[in-house]
């Protein structure tokens, strides 16, 4: 590793505290650190280089500083060029993240190759519009919603999975959740937690309308088709941040993306360590 960015979450880490003692062990190990001019009322002078233009370019890691949105956020950028990410959670849930505030220390493994990189299955979706036209949507690291915007209505789905149908589902909305995104929207809808190495895709329905419907897990290979099966408008959204608007003869395929998303793993089953945590914490 050498040039390493930093992504800093200003209000997650108020005053650049934290920031501060990650660029301190970085130039330990002779790190050319760069961080975005919108940065620079950071104070941290010595060792950073701001830049107002592509950070990415060129970059061997994003070092993220704030919770599981901020490094979605940074996956977006890094995802097309194969830039691993590494989360220092200062966040509440963290599941995406490698390190805690008081475990800077290992950010030496960077340097001297005792790291692993988990590379994290995407979602994709195609849209097929009535009248013929199509629209592939940027690639999910979380999940694949439907539903019917922001009102709390219910929508009637009818899913299909590799040309079979498998139901169809009178809900608030329908979650396609990578194994990465099981611990997020799709978990608190009642979904499975699915350790992040396996090859799944969770379908959950959020708050069905029939006691008798349920979360599935399916083979990360599926190829799902989602139509609406009644009128008016509904809405997909990928990752919370992109929306798109969908009518009436309207069709969705979903099927796992091209890409992945790359996380450095600093300490081995991290994934069970956090879970073992937000669980003990919850049950407080």
């Amino acid at each position: 590793m050498k040039k390493t960015v930093i992504s800093p979450n200003s209000i997650k880490d108020p005053g650049y505290r934290c920031t501060a003692l990650v660029v301190e062990e970085l130039k330990k190990y002779g790190a050319e650190i760069y961080m975005s001019e919108e940065h620079r009322s950071s104070g941290i002078t010595e060792g950073v280089t701001y830049l107002s233009d592509d950070l990415t370019d060129g970059a061997d890691v994003i070092i993220v500083l704030g919770g599981d949105g901020s490094i979605l956020d940074a996956a977006r950028t890094a995802y097309s060029r194969g830039i691993p990410v590494l989360g220092i959670n200062l966040g509440r849930v963290g599941y995406m993240a490698s390190l805690e505030p008081d475990e800077l220390s290992l950010l030496g493994k960077l340097f001297d190759g005792g790291y692993s990189v988990d590379r994290r299955m995407m979602l994709e979706a195609r849209i097929v519009r009535e009248n013929g036209d199509g629209e592939i949507t940027p690639p999910a690291l979380n999940e694949i919603v439907i539903s019917r915007g922001a009102t709390s209505r219910m929508i009637d789905i009818l899913l299909e999975c590799n040309s079979e149908l498998v139901g169809e589902y009178r809900a608030d909305g329908l979650i396609f959740a990578t194994p990465t995104g099981s611990t997020a929207y799709s978990m608190t809808a009642g979904g499975s937690v699915i350790d992040p190495v396996l090859d799944a895709v969770a379908v959950t329905p959020v708050c069905p309308h029939f006691l008798s419907t349920r979360p599935i897990v399916f083979s990360g290979g599926a190829e799902f088709t989602a139509s609406s099966a009644g009128v008016g408008e509904w809405y997909l959204t990928v990752d919370g941040k992109e929306s798109y608007t969908l009518g009436e003869g309207d069709r969705v395929v979903i099927t796992r993306s091209g890409y992945t998303t790359k996380l450095i793993d600093l300490k081995k089953n991290a994934f069970y360590q956090v879970m073992r945590k937000r669980t003990s914490e919850t049950q407080k």
